[in-house]
């Protein structure tokens, strides 16, 4: 029976037509059996205060007070071995977490896995594999922790702050990376040959980056600023790209590096299949041991493609495993306001003549050495004698590209523009980079940031490849290459090496000196002044003497002694002046 009886008395005074005495005393008995199975839960024999299994005799229909001095775990009794509908309640009375699991081979299931501090649920079975919540009391304080999901079908409203650890699904979450859709031309990017940033002016799809000709078995890389992380994080990095080479591949990339610039892995990459139209990716993955920084980029091996025929924008890398909407944070965060959109000429490259087009000495390339350390390209030397640079143009390009030999083509970075802090550098083209002297130098990689102290004086060479595009700025994230006007390129070398021609006459007396001087934008220091044979060659008139030389730094004094009274001259002498580093 599962409810009360009660016993038939009969008819008074004799009762006659009522319950036997067995029948009467059976109907008490059910009614103990009722009272039983309904009673008020009893606390077990003991407190719990050491992880164990629970079992059907002690703890079913039993209050089970579980306090552990560490964390735990409870088994629950094997579903099979209870009778369906039977309760037990569990009670954390402890400061730690207990953690809730099913009999080991049991085959059960358990629909809370976790008691926290001051819990308590009444949890009961269906007699064959499952332990369900029948009820649930709350932390001991205010304050309540959901160890699983909370779904809340209506308003949810929060009187203080709210704290968010990953991501906010349905808001936008940051965006690490700067100028993701060359919303800033170039900036923080570099981009492969035959590559740019470009706008689409009827407002489709705003800024992108395309090969503005068409391609045929290209294969370069072009890569994003990099996006401080480190190890053990989930990222991803989402794009829209569009995809109509008839040949080759084309892949995008996520790849993590050192703090020494070192490549170390890829967190993911994607292959995107040729006549793709434009839809959006995503790459996810976890940084792994010793990671930086992360870089996203854009691969193509030996594609053939129409002009315009790779697109991508809208490039994103943010924290978590899923998507937002693209965003751009990260541009905020590095532009901070449009004065810090660098402009050509405003010598953010530490570099001088970075394009390699002044060649104020007049040397023939390709250039071989006759000395170490000798200047070539003005500011840049080759470190080795007997070692030879070369330098072309890049097909659909602007700029030159040096070749560089094995010992190095390098340039000494002026100490007086060195205010010290961290720097950053990137180039095009295949050659490595170190900086130092020889013998004690430190490898750099493209995107690689370092320190200087203020006023340094140090090289910086490339070697062993194809140069193009070299730049050191300040800051951690590359913008894009500074393109100084040429002509102001070409005054700030001359301050370090110039040629002056002297072509002088006048009227003396036999027996004195002659003397005149000769002026000119100021140098960098006091020249070391060297005779030059360009053009005509240096001929005298009445000067007993080749002239005497005091170089200054923006005056050069000649003094001669005139053999007879009478006119003299001196024309066609030219002399370099140089005050290179």
């Amino acid at each position: 029976m599962t409810a009360l009886v009660k016993i038939n008395l009969g008819t008074p005074p004799t009762a006659e037509d009522g319950d036997t005495n067995r029948g009467a005393n059976a109907k008490s008995n059910s009614n103990v059996d009722v009272l039983n199975a309904q009673a008020t839960l009893t606390s077990a024999p003991a407190v719990i205060t050491a992880p164990q299994a629970l079992t059907a005799a002690l703890h079913i229909g039993k209050r089970v007070n579980i306090s552990l001095a560490a964390g735990g775990v409870i088994n629950l009794p094997a579903a099979s071995t209870c009778a369906a509908d039977q309760v037990t309640l569990l009670r954390n009375l402890g400061t730690t977490v207990v953690t809730l699991a099913v009999t080991t081979g049991s085959g059960d299931s358990v629909s809370l896995t976790r008691l926290n501090p001051g819990e308590t649920a009444l949890m009961d079975t269906d007699g064959v594999h499952a332990w369900s919540v029948l009820m649930r009391g709350r932390t001991n304080s205010d304050n309540e922790t959901v160890n699983g999901n909370c779904t809340v079908s209506g308003n949810e409203i929060v009187g203080g702050s709210l704290s968010v650890v990953g991501k906010v699904a349905g808001a936008n979450s940051p965006n690490l990376l700067l100028n993701g859709s060359g919303e800033f031309g170039t900036r923080g990017w570099v981009l492969g040959p035959q590559i740019a940033q470009q706008v689409d002016t009827t407002g489709g799809i705003g800024p992108f980056f395309t090969n503005t000709t068409a391609l045929a078995n290209y294969t370069n890389s072009s890569t994003t600023a990099s996006c401080q992380a480190g190890p053990g994080i989930v990222m991803t990095a989402s794009f829209d790209i569009a995809n109509s080479a008839t040949a080759g591949t084309v892949n995008v990339s996520f790849a993590a590096f050192n703090s020494s610039g070192a490549f170390i892995s890829n967190l993911g990459a994607l292959n995107i299949a040729n006549g793709s139209a434009l839809q959006r990716y995503s790459i996810t993955g976890a940084t792994p041991a010793s990671t930086a920084y992360v870089v996203v980029y854009v691969n193509m091996t030996s594609v053939t493609a129409a002009a315009f025929g790779v697109v991508w924008r809208q490039l994103k890398v943010e924290a978590g495993t899923g998507t937002s909407l693209y965003s751009q944070e990260g541009s905020v965060a590095q532009v901070g306001n449009v004065s810090n959109i660098v402009m050509n000429g405003t010598y953010r490259n530490m570099l001088h003549n970075a394009r390699f087009q002044v060649n104020n000495r007049r040397v023939s390339l390709p250039f071989t050495a006759g000395s170490g350390y000798q200047y070539c390209l003005d500011r840049w030397r080759v470190v080795v004698s007997g070692q030879q640079i070369s330098a072309s143009v890049p097909a659909g390009t602007g700029y030159w590209q040096v070749t560089c030999p094995a010992g190095g083509f390098e340039q000494v970075m002026e100490p007086n523009d060195v205010l010290g802090g961290t720097y950053v550098i990137n180039w095009l083209g295949t050659a490595t980079c170190e900086m130092g002297p020889v013998g004690s130098a430190t490898a750099l990689v493209k995107g690689q940031t370092f320190t200087l102290a203020a006023l340094s004086s140090i090289q910086f060479r490339w070697k062993n490849g194809t140069l193009a595009l070299p730049q050191i700025e300040q800051g951690t994230v590359p913008t894009a290459f500074e393109a100084v006007p040429m002509e102001m390129e070409r005054r700030r070398c001359e301050s370090y090496w110039r040629a002056v021609t002297i072509d002088f006459e006048g009227y003396q007396s036999g027996g004195q000196n002659a003397y005149w001087s000769l002026t000119f934008p100021s140098m960098r220091s006091t020249p070391v002044g060297q005779g030059l044979t360009w053009g005509r060659s240096p001929s005298y008139s009445n000067i007993g003497a080749p002239p005497t030389f005091n170089f200054f730094q923006d005056t050069l004094t000649c003094i001669a002694p005139v053999s007879a009274t009478g006119t003299w001259f001196v024309v066609g002498y030219t002399l370099a002046l140089s005050c290179d580093l």
